[in-house]
């Protein structure tokens, strides 16, 4: 949002955000998960997370999102003033723990793993 306020071009430093998908499924109407977003106006443009692949935009200067991920399933029940982590079980197995008590199991390939880096 400060760079859209005009005050500070010349201190601003151009950049490059990607976000890089690690998944290993295939992206369909089930697991949505998509990156929208809009560089004129209008309707947003969409690119899928496509397992291994990443889009490159602007992210100080162009407005972006994501669409809901697995938005038929239930999320685990978080509360933003709970302690919660995501944590690696072995053997493929991931736990969802709130205040130490494990509330939702996931395998790998139940997560949308996306890695975000500017340069």
């Amino acid at each position: 949002a400060m760079v859209f306020s005009g005050l500070f071009q010349s201190s601003f430093v151009h950049q490059v955000q990607v976000v890089g998908y690690l998944n290993s499924w295939k992206p369909d109407e089930t697991t949505a998960g998509t990156l929208v977003f809009w560089d004129t106006p209008g309707d947003p443009k969409e690119v899928p997370p496509i397992p291994l692949a990443g889009s490159a935009v602007d992210g100080s200067k162009t407005v972006h999102a994501t669409r809901v991920y697995r938005p038929y399933d239930e999320p685990p029940p978080i509360n933003k003033e709970d302690d919660a982590e995501l944590t690696y079980m072995g053997n493929d197995k991931w736990s969802v723990f709130v205040r130490g008590e494990s509330v939702r199991n996931y395998t790998t390939n139940d997560l949308r793993i996306s890695i975000v880096y500017r340069a």
